[in-house]
C-alpha cells in the first residue's frame, strides 16, 4: 500500500496542506514570500503536486516548480524553514517517520529549482603584504 492510499487520498491530504500553509502563513519571515497569492487555489494546486508525488493520480497541471518559484528570491533559510514546517505538519497529523521522510526527500530534491542564492559579483579584493 502506497502513502496516497494509507492517508485516504485527497480527503486526507488536504487538510494537512491547509493546515501546512497556515502555519508558513503564520511564520513572519515566509509569509511576505506568499503577499498577494491566492492561497486557495496554492493548497489546491500543492493538494494535487503532493498526491503525485506520493503515489496519488498525476493531477497535477501547473507551472513547472521552477517557474513558479522565479522571481521570488527565495533564499536557503527559507526553503529550509518551510521543509522544517512541513515535517513539523506531516508529524502532528501522524504520519509515519518513513513517509515523512519520503516526502522530504523528495522537496529536498527541488532545492535547486526553487532557492535563487544571490550571485557574489562583487569584485575580489587582494590583500596587501
Amino acid at each position: 500500500m502506497n502513502p496516497w492510499t494509507r492517508i485516504a487520498g485527497y480527503a486526507g491530504l488536504a487538510p494537512v496542506i491547509h493546515d501546512f500553509y497556515e502555519r508558513v502563513l503564520l511564520e513572519p519571515t515566509l509569509a511576505p514570500y506568499f503577499t498577494g497569492v491566492d492561497t486557495a487555489a496554492l493548497v489546491d494546486h500543492q493538494v494535487k503536486f503532493v498526491g503525485t508525488v506520493i503515489g496519488g493520480p498525476d493531477n497535477y497541471k501547473g507551472r513547472s516548480i521552477r517557474d513558479a518559484h522565479r522571481g521570488l528570491a527565495i533564499d536557503r533559510a527559507a526553503f529550509e524553514a518551510v521543509a522544517g514546517l512541513l515535517r513539523d505538519t506531516l508529524e502532528d497529523h501522524g504520519w509515519p517517520e518513513a513517509e515523512i521522510e519520503d516526502l522530504l526527500a523528495a522537496v529536498a530534491s527541488l532545492v535547486d529549482e526553487v532557492v535563487e542564492e544571490p550571485l557574489d559579483i562583487a569584485p575580489a579584493v587582494e590583500e596587501s603584504p
